[in-house]
């Protein structure tokens, strides 16, 4: 398969903050809605308005979809809205040394639309300096306990190293490491209550799950909620895991001459039938998970972010476009993996 130079895609640039010591410890993970093939011009919608064909067609958008993949250099992948997992995910990606993971949703709305691939999901790809301890999946409960339409995927990684040998005399071995990283999709549309709990039920899952490991967490996905929201609330600080949001505070995320101390001004943008939509609901949560800091946990260390383009450089059509295949901006956050006591028995 053709595949198009960075330069066809959006610019992104590595914005790096932290301590760039011991790279045989650091960890690349993305968070990325790829925009369901069967909720594009592909199907009989018209959910994109200002999209030019060209960019919702499916043989365009996998190309641009794998390249921004490929130039990433991402050692673990976050996907929803995933519809071509079997078929084209699974075999493109493996040539690129993934294994990957999927949970479809139980009443996928793709499979309204003729001549669809099967109902969407989330998917966690891992490269091979990663090994599956343990998966799990869940289907998330909605206000009255019950199971909604919505997922998560969770899977409990021993990380290897990397190949890079030390580059400093203080880069302590320790020995393979555990990572529990947990991927979800929650519901859209104006039901922030419905969000809530669900997000309360994530996180109840994902604590379980990495409790007995004492392993720390990664939780990425596409919230469909704006940092005003509960939900966002609760995963700041609604959950014994100390979450932070990765891309929240990070300066230069947005560009070089721009500093926040919030979250970036847009992850998704879209022009809709009836609105025009700039925000950011989509997030790379990380944690303590299965412990405190004094209990030999330590927490997981951002050392730097993806930059996002700004609203110019993607200009007032918005996404997908030629340049970009998917509606929703792939974050991408370089993490220091600590040395965790607990881990080094």
């Amino acid at each position: 398969m053709a595949t198009p130079k960075s330069t066809s895609l959006l610019k992104r640039e590595w914005r790096y903050f932290g301590d760039r010591r011991c790279p045989e410890r650091s960890v690349t993970v993305m968070q990325w809605n790829v925009l369901a093939d069967a909720l594009t011009a592909s199907s009989p919608t018209s959910n994109f308005c200002r999209a030019p064909p060209q960019a919702l067609l499916w043989e365009h958008r996998k190309v641009l979809m794998l390249e921004e993949i490929r130039r990433s250099g991402a050692d673990v992948l976050c996907l929803e809205e995933v519809d071509h997992f079997h078929d084209f995910l699974v075999p493109e990606l493996s040539k690129l040394g993934y294994t990957g993971h999927f949970i479809s949703k139980p009443d996928s709305v793709c499979l309204k639309f003729p001549d669809n691939n099967g109902p969407d999901g989330c998917a966690i790809f891992y490269r091979s300096n990663f090994s599956l301890l343990e998966k799990k999946e869940i289907i998330l409960k909605n206000t009255n306990g019950e199971n909604s339409n919505q997922v998560a995927l969770m899977l409990l990684l021993q990380f290897h190293g990397n190949k890079t040998p030390p580059s400093a005399s203080d880069c302590q071995e320790s020995g393979d490491f555990t990572l529990c990283v947990a991927v979800t999709h929650l519901k859209a549309k104006n039901n922030p209550e419905l969000r809530l709990a669900q997000g309360r039920h994530l996180t109840a899952e994902v604590a379980a799950f990495a409790k007995e490991s004492r392993s720390p967490v990664i939780i990425c996905g596409d919230f469909n909620a704006t940092p005003q929201e509960p939900v966002y609330q609760h995963m700041c600080s609604g959950s014994d895991m100390k979450l932070k949001s990765a891309y929240a505070g990070t300066a230069g995320a947005v560009s070089e001459d721009q500093e926040t101390k919030a979250e970036p001004p847009f992850t998704s943008c879209k022009v809709r039938p009836e609105k025009e939509c700039w925000y950011t609901i989509d997030y790379v949560w990380y944690g303590a998970g299965g412990g405190e800091a004094d209990d030999g946990i330590r927490p997981l260390e951002v050392r730097g972010v993806w930059s996002l383009p700004a609203r110019e450089e993607i200009g007032e059509d918005a996404l997908p476009s030629v340049m970009y295949p998917s509606d929703h901006l792939a974050l991408c956050v370089n993490f220091h993996l600590p040395i965790n006591e607990k881990q080094v028995a």
